[in-house]
């Protein structure tokens, strides 16, 4: 992991003299996604929160959402935002707490983070990429999570910081006899049966020349985050640190055309690894396959998107993909493909803001159903 620290430091000096060049190219292309509408005023409103996915089902809440800029008369500035609200779904899904993301004037300093309470039963089928569709455990989870990240501007498009994370968890079986409790078809144990908490503090860098955060239509952001958690906490045998890797870039192909862009690499060091930390597939980070059916101490990810807008509040998306879990090497037998379409709907052309629907598909395993995924939700998935 030190190896891997220091040869990723010295790509990012590298990238910063290619970020510095492509800045100096001003595209007229962010002309037609612009409102008239100058004051990028605050808008705090409550909202219903309604949204769709194979995990979830139908969830239907109340929100306060507010999307700001703390710079009104920056056009550079980042947009902000923060969200605080309840919601139920047809899944029996509980969560309620907010998150945040902040930019200072200048883009100065970045202040992110969220805190929920969730309560979710979710299937779980056990660990690894060929898991088994019959396998699925009916397990109950209550969970309490906290993420805080702080980042400087160092130089332009250059950010450094740390972050912070906590999370306790609780799990019940549906059954005693399941998967999940016995782990019979599972190639080694389940660590994290049993719940417990974790503390994570680390560092974060981050190169960002996008030209918004909210909808962007070119540009880049990459970012390294490494964390180490130590045994603090009772009845937590594990002891360990956790990488990712996350690069975006969007490059425009004509005034209406955006191709965008998506790699993803976490993986988690350390023995007794609970099950709750390992990255699964699934949701927003890679759609089309229950989030959970495959979960193990690596992930990676690649996603891409044909971001098309023939009017101001209409946007069609084709979307296309590669993506696995894995424990120590990985192998072209673990990769998932999917493919799917997506609708947009701007209902807020100050901002970019819109209402996304996506349709996608993944791979289907003899004797089982084809996995897929209809989602609802706000805004962009990367």
């Amino acid at each position: 992991m030190k190896t891997f620290t220091i040869s990723f430091s010295l790509l990012l000096i590298s990238i910063c003299s290619s970020f510095a060049q492509i800045a100096k190219i001003k595209s007229t292309i962010r002309k037609f996604y612009e409102s008239n509408d100058t004051a990028r005023s605050s808008s705090p409103l409550f909202v219903p929160d309604f949204a769709v996915s194979p995990e979830r089902g139908v969830e239907l809440g109340l929100m306060l959402v507010n999307h700001f800029y703390i710079d009104q008369q920056d056009l550079q500035n980042y947009g902000s935002s923060y969200l605080v609200g309840l919601a139920y779904s047809t899944k029996q899904m509980f969560r309620g707490g907010g998150r945040w993301n902040l930019w200072t004037k200048g883009n100065q300093y970045h202040f992110s983070g969220e805190g929920w309470y969730i309560y979710f039963p979710f299937s779980f089928y056990g660990i690894g990429a060929h898991t088994k569709q019959q396998d699925g455990d009916l397990v109950f989870q209550r969970r309490t999570k906290l993420n805080l990240e702080a980042e400087k501007k160092l130089a332009p498009f250059v950010y450094s910081g740390i972050n912070l994370s906590f999370e306790h968890n609780q799990f019940t079986p549906d059954v005693s006899t399941g998967v999940f409790s016995s782990g019979n078809t599972l190639p080694y144990p389940v660590y994290g049966k049993d719940g417990g908490s974790v503390l994570f503090i680390g560092l974060n860098q981050v190169l960002d020349n996008r030209n918004s955060s909210i909808y962007t239509t070119e540009g880049s952001y990459l970012k390294f985050s490494y964390s180490y958690a130590p045994a603090i906490f009772k009845n937590n045998a594990y002891e360990g640190s956790q990488a990712l890797v996350n690069l975006r870039n969007f490059s425009p192909l004509n005034a209406q055309t955006v191709l965008a862009l998506n790699v993803q690499y976490q993986t988690f060091q350390g023995n007794y690894l609970p099950f709750f930390l390992m990255p699964a597939l699934g949701d927003k980070l890679f759609r089309g396959y229950y989030w959970g059916r495959y979960r193990d101490r690596n992930l990676a990810v690649v996603q891409s998107e044909i971001r098309y807008r023939p009017a101001k509040r209409i946007g069609i998306v084709g979307i296309a993909g590669l993506g696995t879990v894995f424990d120590q090497d990985l192998k072209w037998s673990d990769i998932k493909p999917n493919l799917g379409v997506g609708l947009r709907y701007f209902f807020d052309l100050e901002k970019n803001l819109a209402l996304r629907l996506d349709y996608v598909v993944g791979e289907k395993k003899n004797g089982e159903d084809r996995q897929q995924g209809f989602y609802i939700g706000v805004g962009e998935t990367f």
